[in-house]
């Protein structure tokens, strides 16, 4: 029910980053379960409802991605990454500060360049690049790593459960997929400074102490 639920609250969203996270999440799933065709035509079925309400609107927007040329956000979403790079090529070590209106501030000659005044005041809609250009490529680094690397501790401690305490593998499970729907969500949304995350990641650190005392 909470799995259906989710999914009808994403398609509402029209987010096509949204899509991409519960794209991600629903293949994790498939992927750790033993009966994958039950789950997935539970799936399915879980999301046929949600689908049907927001057929017409939805698709509409899932198929900008194909077309993204003929679609006014998209491409100024794309211009904006090609500026977000070159920023950072300026400021590589340190970027140019955290928030927003350093990079609106260091966008504006580049805007100027192109002759897209009119989409300043846009943030980088890709959280890597978002975190490369206001805190430069080490900071950067490191936040990748701290979602990958709390993800993987989760999926070696769901698979270390499955045989020694079995039940008790679905914790680790759902915060591993938590973090993969934020890290697949991150690639098209500015989620480098959503708070919620850095809570999920400290349940991966919870979880590893509850663990080693088990």
């Amino acid at each position: 029910g909470m799995s259906g639920a989710c999914l009808f609250v994403v398609m509402l969203t029209h987010s096509r980053g949204g899509a991409l996270a519960a794209a991600a999440v629903l293949l994790m799933l498939l992927i750790h379960s033993k009966r994958r065709t039950l789950v997935f035509l539970f799936l399915l079925a879980a999301s046929l409802p949600g689908l049907y309400l927001v057929r017409n609107t939805y698709f509409d927007r899932l198929a900008t991605i194909e077309h993204y040329e003929e679609d006014g956000a998209s491409l100024s979403r794309i211009a904006h990454y090609k500026i977000a790079l070159q920023i950072w090529a300026e400021h590589p070590l340190t970027g140019v500060g955290i928030g927003e209106q350093n990079y609106f501030t260091a966008s504006t000659p580049f805007l100027r360049e192109l002759d897209a005044e009119d989409i300043g005041g846009l943030v980088v809609h890709n959280s890597h690049l978002q975190m490369l250009v206001h805190s430069g490529i080490f900071a950067a680094l490191i936040h990748l790593c701290l979602f990958a690397g709390a993800a993987w501790m989760m999926w070696r401690s769901s698979r270390r459960l499955a045989r020694t305490h079995p039940g008790l593998e679905y914790y680790p499970r759902a915060i591993e997929l938590s973090i993969i729907g934020y890290l697949a969500a991150r690639v098209t949304q500015p989620r480098a400074t959503f708070d919620f995350a850095y809570t999920v990641a400290m349940y991966a650190a919870a979880w590893y102490a509850i663990e080693k005392s088990l």
